[in-house]
């Protein structure tokens, strides 16, 4: 592995020391020698007029562009307001250092000294708090998506997961033309889209909808990008088609479609496989599974999460999974300041996984060690539709409409068997248990928010808000236990047959009144009611050996919440700061009652009140440097499921329940960001602090019974809980090798408690994680990438000290793509993960190593081939080491391996095509 990194970093050095590198320097100013900051400075390729280099001046319109190559090149100097100057460098300039002195830009009335341009645009302009970047004036491949674009753009990353930052922060949100694209993930943009559609890439803070329509600074933002395609695009249909077969029978299909025109936009993306990749990324599977699918079953997970959820970070999916979606979106605009948008998703998947696991779970004075496997054949299926309306009915009054809708689909057949031994290894109980259920249900909510300023007074506004949802699932299970308990094992068999119902349904309405004091100070009241409501109802039938089935009383479980809150707000607004300090209050009614046999055997009703104290900073220092501070306190309630004092039998071995007595949590939440982001160096460094501190935390109190080793759970409130972190990322180039690092580093501490037979447990956990990773500046002929991260977790209990266990993980990466014509690209990735518990003697290391060639061909290149290698050396393994409040151990699961595939793919264009890149003519 690390001959493998050491080879890839001296290709990229290599590289880096190709051609003698020089440094080219200068300033910007007007003509009347008044420096202009932060304008752009490029130099284009004479070739294609794309950019080979970019600067920007410092607040003194200084500029320097360093590891310039010896070729010949026109720089451009840009600044808003004023018309470009151009000169030409020539490879003799480039000898040694260049300083070209003082470049001066005229006003855009002023004719250029007898130079003419035409067809010209600047590759990157700052307009504002807006960063615009010309899309042509970047080299892309043919088969490249708006991802590879936007790897090329400076002050712009991507990471491997195609997550992206600008100017170092996470991108919230991908527009296009404006518009709604799938929601909110910005990957259903970047990913679909080919980068040969897009003419301008624009990077801002965006201000809420209520912010920007009123003109008054919340001081709410989201990193946003918005992709404004070429004329072209906007005229026609263009997409892509491919599909792939391979080695075991592994295959891929897919395809793309988008009709664009300037009033609507309309896209369709499919996805069919069986290569464990999910059809597309997490947002879309959040409401993919029933509500109450595997409720209160164990999990191996170390963060506590259920391993059958779909969701996509980027990470190794366990088990043989086939996968499909079909999306739609459609965004109109029906007229000035009156847009639509619509989207619709269908997921599927069917997977099957095996798994065996071992684990010690520790006790007051002993220690019980598990061993599990389990069969696991899952099938799902979802629907799910959003609805985004924004109309502005007058210059005064906009109207805002969301909507979606969620149906879902679920079954899963499981063989499993579990077993409990002492220290001495003398077996304590088994269970071999079949089970199988299947869940469906629905989701509907709806919004309506009305905005309306006032003509009277600037900066006066009121804000109305109604928000709807309902909620109903549905699920039968099957299950037949085998159990048998020390001393004579003497099997116990249990037949059971359940139904459980949910139903439930919540209406907020909210008014919010915001008064200017004058131009800089304003008071904002704002209030509202929330009501919930909810019920559960389990039927049960069991038999036991050869009796005839017994069906049991019908258990239901009713919950009234409503809420009603307050709050008034002072909030000081300028150019470059918002702050606002609150007070609140809240009242929460909470009814529940608990029905059998239709006799009320529990009821409480009761009355909390909590004070809601909030604070909010956002200050920009200077263009690049900025402060925010967020403090804010909220309730958690528990909802039915944790309410519910119905036992959950379908392992006899371990049976949990709900409490009808549990209280409200109430959590105390702050966040601290600084950012310094240098556009003239491109260097960054970004710094933050998290807090929560949960008062009458809810946790699980477990009781193992001495005779039979039996575990029933419920939840309990607890004493308070807290968590805190920091963090550190710095970014900057070297620019005598090429490249750029980013280094990053986090440190948590985190305190909870478990009650094991009423004692307590109490658990404090540090971590300490460091990364680095080198990338190379310059991706036209090559793109390599190398890092390694390092994760290094503490944990420390109270009780049963044996269990303190240091958890290590060690990842070390390597992504290599050579553009070795524009027809063929080769691409490498390597990973190797190492995990290690000292609970355990031997660690896990795992090498997953890939690679492709693909080869374009046909007119325009339309057409491509791709071979594909997944885990050449055959070492993927998914083997997991964890670690909870009383348990540690480890499971082993099957996964993807070893295959090769050959994909074809086409893309499809039924609009003009490109002209091609812009040129510059210069006449002296």
């Amino acid at each position: 592995m690390k001959y493998f990194l050491s080879f890839a970093l001296s290709l990229a050095i290599s590289f880096g020391y190709a051609q003698n590198k020089v440094k080219v320097s200068g300033m910007v100013a007007d003509t009347a020698g008044t420096a202009l900051p932060y304008s752009t400075v490029s130099l284009l390729y004479t070739t294609d007029s794309t950019l080979a280099y970019f600067g920007i001046t410092n607040g003194e319109g200084l500029f320097e562009i360093s590891n310039v190559a010896q070729d010949k090149y026109i720089l451009q100097a840009s600044y808003l307001g004023f018309a470009n100057q151009y000169r030409d460098i020539k490879a003799s300039d480039l000898e040694s250092n260049l300083d070209l002195g003082v470049i001066g830009l005229g006003l855009k009335a002023v004719n250029l000294e007898g130079v003419e341009i035409s067809g010209t645009q600047s590759p990157i302009l700052i307009k504002n708090d807006t960063i615009e970047y010309n899309a042509s004036s970047f080299r892309v491949k043919t088969n490249d998506n708006v991802e590879d674009l936007l790897k090329k753009m400076p002050g712009i990353e991507v990471d491997r997961e195609g997550n992206i930052k600008a100017q170092g922060e996470d991108v919230q949100k991908v527009t296009v033309d404006g518009k709604e694209f799938f929601g909110n993930d910005p990957k259903m943009a970047t990913r679909n889209l080919p980068a040969n559609s897009v003419k301008k890439v624009q990077v801002f803070d965006k201000k809420s909808d209520v912010a920007e329509f009123t003109g008054v600074d919340d001081g709410e933002r989201s990193k946003t990008i918005n992709l404004e395609l070429k004329d072209d695009k906007k005229k026609g249909t263009f997409g892509e088609v491919k599909a792939g077969y391979g080695t075991n029978e592994r295959y891929e299909l897919g395809g793309s479609a988008f009709n664009f025109n300037p009033k609507r936009q309309l896209s369709l993306l499919a996805r069919q496989n069986n290569i464990n990749d999910y059809g597309f990324t997490i947002s879309d599977y959040l409401n993919f599974q029933g509500g109450m699918r595997n409720a209160g079953s164990m999990s191996l997970s170390i963060n506590g999460n259920d391993n059958s959820i779909p969701l996509n970070f980027g990470q190794q999916q366990y088990g043989n999974l086939s996968s499909g979606a079909l999306g739609a979106n459609a965004s109109f605009e029906l007229s000035k300041d009156n847009n639509l948008s619509v989207s619709y998703m269908l997921n599927g998947s069917d997977r099957l996984t095996t798994t065996d696991g071992t684990s010690t779970q520790f006790l007051r004075d002993s220690e019980l060690n598990i061993e599990e496997n389990e069969r696991n054949a899952e099938e799902n299926m979802s629907h799910v539709t959003n609805l985004r309306w924004i109309n502005d009915l007058d210059s005064l009054t906009r109207v805002i409409i969301t909507g979606s809708a969620n149906l879902t689909d679920a079954g899963t057949n499981n063989n499993s068997f579990r077993q409990t031994e002492n220290e001495s290894g003398d077996r304590l109980n088994y269970n071999q248990r079949l089970l199988g259920d299947n869940s469906d249900g629905y989701t509907l909510t709806g919004g309506a928010k009305l905005v309306r300023k006032s003509a009277a007074v600037i900066g006066r506004n009121v804000t109305g808000s109604l928000d709807l949802s309902l909620n109903s699932s549905q699920q039968t299970t099957n299950w037949e236990n085998e159990a048998a308990f020390a001393p004579d094992f003497s099997q116990q068999m249990e037949n059971y047959f359940r139904r459980d119902q949910q139903d439930g349904s919540r209406i907020n309405v909210g008014a919010e009144w915001n008064e200017p004091l004058n131009a800089r100070n304003f008071i904002e009241f704002s209030g509202g009611y929330t009501l919930s409501q909810n019920e559960f109802i389990r039927n049960q039938t069991f038999q036991e050996g050869e009796n005839t089935p017994n069906e049991a009383p019908k258990d239901d479980v009713l919950q009234t919440a409503g809420e009603s809150k307050a709050e008034v707000k002072w909030k000081y607004v300028t150019e470059n700061t918002t702050f606002a300090v609150g007070v609140g209050g809240t009242n929460l009614t909470l009814d529940q009652e608990y029905v059998q046999g239709g006799v009320s055997t529990l009821k409480t009703d009761r009355d909390f009140q909590y004070l809601l104290p909030s604070l909010r900073l956002r200050h920009t220092f200077t263009k690049g440097k900025r402060l925010n501070f967020n403090y804010s306190t909220s309730i958690n309630y528990p909802r039915i499921n944790s309410i519910a004092p119905i036992q959950d039998l379908t392992n006899p071995l371990f049976i949990s329940s709900g409490n009808i007595n549990l209280t409200p949590e109430y959590q105390h939440s702050g966040r601290l960001f600084y950012m310094i982001y240098d556009a003239f160096s491109f260097t960054s460094l970004f710094l933050s602090a998290n807090a929560t501190y949960t008062s009458n935390n809810i946790i699980q109190s477990r009781e193992v019974n001495p005779t039979n080793f039996v575990q029933t759970q419920r939840p309990i409130n607890y004493k308070d809980a807290s968590n805190y972190s920091a963090s550190a990322s710095f970014n900057t180039p070297i620019s005598k090798l090429g490249m750029k690092i980013r280094l990053e580093f986090e440190e948590s501490y985190g305190l909870s408690y478990s009650l094991i037979n009423g004692q307590e447990n109490r658990l404090t956990t540090n971590t300490h994680v460091g990364s680095i990773m080198l990338e190379n500046k310059n991706k036209d002929k090559f793109d390599v990438a190398v890092g390694t991260e390092v994760s290094y977790t503490d944990s420390r209990y109270s009780v049963q000290q044996a269990q303190n266990a240091i958890y290590v993980r060690n990842t070390y990466f390597a992504d290599v793509t050579l553009f070795l014509s524009e027809s063929l690209v080769l691409n490498s990735s390597f990973d190797y993960n190492l995990y290690r518990n000292s609970n355990f003697g031997e660690g896990v290391n795992v090498p997953l190593w890939s690679a492709s060639a693909t080869y374009s061909f046909l007119k325009n290149k339309r057409g491509s081939l791709t071979l594909k290698a997944f885990d050449l050396l055959n070492k993927n393994t998914g083997v997991e080491q964890f670690s909870s409040e009383n348990m540690i151990g480890q499971q082993v699961s099957n996964i993807l391996q070893q295959y090769y595939m050959l994909t074809f793919s086409y893309k499809l264009s039924m609009t003009k095509e490109p002209q091609g890149r812009f040129h510059i003519r210069m006449r002296r």
